[in-house]
C-alpha cells in the first residue's frame, strides 16, 4: 500500500508507493526506485508554475541509464508536459518541454549515472532553461508555453507508468523564482555538508 511521503520544507506531503525509504542519500536518507513500478505522487498539478520563472534541484544517484527514465515529471502525453529524465548514450541529464506544438529537448554534458551522488536540476527564466549538474550551468534551451496543470507530479516514474527511474533520489525542491548560480552553488555545496534544504 502507499505510504505518505514528507514534505520536509512546506506542506506538500505526498504518496509514496512501493519505494524504498531510509537508504543512504546525500543528505540524510533517501527514496530508492527499483527501476519497475516504484512511484511517488506529490499529490499536487501546481507543485511547478504554469507560467513565471522556477527552479527544480535534487539529488540523483544512479549506475543504470535508459532512454528517458524519469526522475520528475508530470508527462501524460498533454499539451505543456515537463520532465527531467535521462539520456542514454551518453549518460546525462536530460530536459524534455512540449508546449502543445513544438517540443524542448536537450541534454547536460557530464556523465551522472556513476553510481555516486550528483545535484541536477532546472531553471525558467522567461523563455530560457538551464540545466545545472553540480553546481555548474552545463547547456540552455528556449521554449515559451504553459506548464502544464492537469496532472500530478511525480518522482521516480512518468504519469503513464512506463519510465521508470532505477536508482536513488533525495530532498527535492522547488522555487517559484530562476535561483541565480551562485545561489544553487550554494545549495550544491551546503548538499555536500549534509545540510538539507529544511535546515
Amino acid at each position: 500500500g502507499a505510504t505518505t511521503a514528507v514534505d520536509s520544507a512546506g506542506s506538500n506531503d505526498g504518496m509514496n508507493t512501493s519505494v524504498t525509504t531510509g537508504v543512504g542519500g546525500q543528505i540524510g536518507s533517501a527514496y530508492s526506485f527499483d527501476g519497475v513500478n516504484d512511484i511517488v505522487n506529490t499529490g499536487t498539478s501546481t507543485l511547478v508554475p504554469a507560467t513565471g520563472d522556477f527552479t527544480i534541484l535534487l539529488w540523483v544517484n544512479s549506475s543504470t541509464a535508459n532512454q528517458a527514465d524519469t526522475f520528475f515529471s508530470n508527462n501524460n502525453a498533454q499539451a505543456g508536459r515537463f520532465e527531467l529524465t535521462s539520456l542514454n548514450s551518453p549518460d546525462r541529464l536530460r530536459l524534455f518541454f512540449n508546449n502543445g506544438s513544438t517540443s524542448l529537448n536537450f541534454s547536460g554534458t557530464s556523465d551522472i549515472y556513476d553510481s555516486t551522488w550528483h545535484h541536477v536540476g532546472v531553471t525558467r527564466s522567461g523563455t530560457t532553461f538551464t540545466l545545472y549538474v553540480d553546481g555548474s550551468s552545463e547547456a540552455t534551451g528556449a521554449q515559451s508555453g504553459s506548464v502544464a496543470q492537469d496532472e500530478n507530479w511525480l518522482l521516480g516514474n512518468g504519469v503513464a507508468g512506463n519510465k521508470a527511474w532505477p536508482g536513488l533520489l533525495d530532498d527535492l525542491g522547488v522555487w517559484t523564482r530562476a535561483l541565480d548560480g551562485n545561489e544553487i552553488s550554494t545549495i550544491y555545496n551546503a548538499g555536500l555538508n549534509g545540510d538539507s534544504l529544511s535546515s
